[in-house]
């Protein structure tokens, strides 16, 4: 049995990884419209001005749910019992670095006629899950 915040935290992970196959930056002009989901917006636009930047932040982001799911599956094998506030600071911390990464790439999607898509609204959702079942799970360790 999993506590409340690994659950949270565990669907946030799937939603962070569906949210990189799902649009991010739709733009459109005179008819024709062009969407990019996670992968080929984070890989295809220069966040950072440097190569080193964007793969860095691409790593950080992309890592999260992976060490979410790892978080989770750690818990579950103990029998869901929350390890003495690691966990907690563990998925607080995720999901403070995944949703400053988020703004700070937003800026890229208010140029040039281009609107945020479906996929950068989940992976945003999925970073405060993160943060949430953190919370939850301090709040459980804390008893």
């Amino acid at each position: 049995m999993l506590s409340n915040g690994h659950k949270i935290a565990g669907v946030g992970a799937i939603a962070c990884l569906l949210g990189y196959f799902l649009p991010w930056i739709t733009a459109g002009s005179r008819g024709s419209n062009i969407s990019l989901n996670g992968w080929q917006a984070t890989f295809g636009v220069n966040i950072l001005g440097t190569e080193y930047g964007r793969h860095f932040l691409v790593i950080l982001v992309l890592l999260a749910p992976v060490e979410v799911a790892y978080l989770v599956y750690r818990a579950f094998k103990r029998g869901g019992v929350v390890n003495k506030r690691g966990d907690a600071f563990g998925l607080i911390a995720l999901g403070i670095v995944v949703l400053i990464i988020m703004l700070i790439t937003s800026h890229t999607a208010t140029s040039l006629n281009m609107s945020r898509g479906l996929g950068w609204f989940l992976c945003l959702l999925a970073a405060v899950a993160f943060g949430v079942g953190g919370f939850l799970n301090y709040q459980q360790a804390g008893k």
